[in-house]
């Protein structure tokens, strides 16, 4: 038998907009997959996809001499994602993060929102 938070979470996840979120951040994970899996050794794990909007691939990182690099092979590395899958891929950006962007890390580490942020989401769906 399903708790209570468990129907709550099950209906908020029901509604179009949080499943399309939820389609986002597995999108953003599959390309990030792929993106670590053909960086060279020295850029692995100090840059990472952060969005995909019309298209063009953003990636992100905190070091600005590796985004200098970065953009220099950015043309090659797109080619190869949209040979291994990612063919929606037409172009990419690399910027940098940091407290000016207001970028924070456990965003990428956050598995799942809890209880409380799926009822704050909910409310404002509501409004």
């Amino acid at each position: 038998m399903k708790g209570k938070h468990s129907r709550q979470i099950g209906n908020l996840l029901n509604k179009r907009d949080l499943s399309h979120l939820e389609h986002k951040v597995t999108q953003l994970r599959r390309i990030n997959q792929s993106f670590q899996a053909i960086l060279p050794a020295e850029f692995k794990g100090k840059c990472e996809v952060a969005n995909l909007k019309e298209q063009e691939l953003v990636i992100g990182t905190e070091i600005h001499t590796l985004a200098t690099r970065l953009n220099l092979m950015l043309p090659s590395l797109i080619q190869t994602l949209r040979t291994q899958g990612h063919g929606y891929i037409s172009k990419g950006k690399v910027i940098i993060l940091g407290q000016k962007t207001g970028f924070e890390k456990a965003y990428w580490t956050a598995e799942k929102p809890d209880i409380q942020t799926l009822e704050r989401l909910k409310n404002q769906c509501d409004e």
